[in-house]
């Protein structure tokens, strides 16, 4: 009997140390309009935690996520691994404005004031692709009225988007 309850105990420990969620996901909308780009990102809280603390060496308990310097830990982290230029060497400054949480995830809102289209849209999206090889990063471009979506995963980190 002891021993029946010795492994229900580490069925249980275990299930209660399993991820919340099994799927490894962010969206980024980029929306285009007359003052430049903004680009909304959502991501799972406890995935962005493990990220950060992963990839900086820098540890933010959940309980203390929306205090301003966690806030602005996890905001250079996406600046870190989102990049956005109009020719394939340049990345565009991300200008961190606000935040948003939503259950198990948060939203970190940017700009690019003053950006003006080309021909195409360079993209990077690495967030998390080192931490988990089936993350899967969605981007949304808004652009013209029209709507077009784009996979970035642990093989393909970048992508060249015509904006005709």
């Amino acid at each position: 009997m002891k021993r029946v309850i010795l492994i229900l105990s580490l069925f249980l420990g275990l299930a209660i140390q399993l991820p919340a969620h099994p799927v490894h996901i962010s969206v980024c909308n980029l929306e285009f309009d007359q003052e430049g780009l903004t680009i909304a990102v959502k991501l799972f809280q406890d995935d962005l935690l493990l990220a950060i603390q992963t990839e900086k060496r820098k540890e933010i308990d959940l309980a203390d996520i929306e205090e301003e310097k966690n806030l602005q830990i996890m905001a250079d982290y996406v600046e870190d691994n989102i990049h956005i230029g109009l020719n394939k060497n340049e990345n565009l400054k991300l200008n961190y404005y606000q935040y948003e949480i939503n259950e198990e995830a948060i939203w970190f809102y940017f700009n690019i004031k003053g950006l003006k289209t080309g021909k195409k849209l360079y993209i990077t999206n690495t967030l998390m692709v080192e931490l988990y090889h089936d993350q899967t990063n969605l981007v949304i471009l808004n652009f013209l009225g029209n709507q077009n979506g784009y996979r970035f995963n642990y093989y393909t980190r970048e992508q060249d988007i015509d904006l005709k």
